[in-house]
């Protein structure tokens, strides 16, 4: 059992708990062994690993602020009136991208306001949201590592909105080719529980064991 809800419920059912990094790496060092970094975001962190066949992982991993995160999408979708999916409708019809404070959800807010009394199209402002998130993500978790496909964007934010995978992709300056997509982007850390190194069988007991083994 993985997640962040994931150490009571193993304590109350007796199941072996893997932290959810380890468990995203190792589904990723099983399934897909050409990728070279991962980028996971969930509703409250962010994590980054950066994998190399000659040296250990190097595992990042925010959690102390909502930049960068799917709470920061949420604040400012309810700013806007919207929803998240709202947010990725809206922004694939964007035509330009505006600066907004990405490691401040309060100072974020201020920036929006202001592009919406400038009368800047929401759909600039919805993508400029995602850009945000991009930059904060990138510059706190990369520092001193170049991101180098191939590159897996994986959780539930990247699952449903694949606008914020295409500002990802920008602000990288990579395209499509350069991405792995799992099977399933929003439950690659749960498919990594019975790929961990600890565990001996699979627990047959989730869809990611019967999936995985006949």
């Amino acid at each position: 059992m993985t997640g962040s809800a994931g150490m009571g419920l193993s304590q109350e059912l007796d199941l072996p708990f893997v932290q959810e990094v380890i468990a995203t790496h190792e589904v990723v060092r099983g399934a897909y062994p050409e990728v070279r970094t991962v980028v996971d975001i969930g509703g409250e962190d962010s994590k980054m690993i950066f994998l190399s066949p000659d040296r250990p992982p190097d595992i990042r991993m925010n959690g102390s602020c909502a930049g960068g995160t799917g709470a920061f999408i949420d604040q400012l979708a309810a700013l806007l009136n919207c929803t998240p999916g709202d947010l990725n409708r809206l922004a694939r019809q964007h035509t330009g991208v505006y600066p907004i404070a990405s490691r401040c959800g309060v100072f974020a807010k201020t920036d929006v306001q202001n592009l919406l009394s400038r009368n800047v199209p929401v759909a600039d402002i919805s993508a400029s949201v995602f850009h945000a998130v991009a930059i904060q993500c990138l510059n706190t978790l990369s520092r001193g590592y170049d991101i180098r496909p191939k590159l897996l964007l994986c959780g539930g934010v990247f699952a449903f909105l694949p606008e914020l995978v295409n500002a990802f992709l920008r602000t990288l300056d990579l395209s499509a080719d350069d991405l792995v997509t799992p099977d399933e982007p929003a439950s690659c850390r749960p498919s990594g529980r019975p790929w961990s190194a600890d565990v001996i069988r699979p627990c047959g007991r989730c869809r990611a064991c019967w999936k995985r083994w006949p």
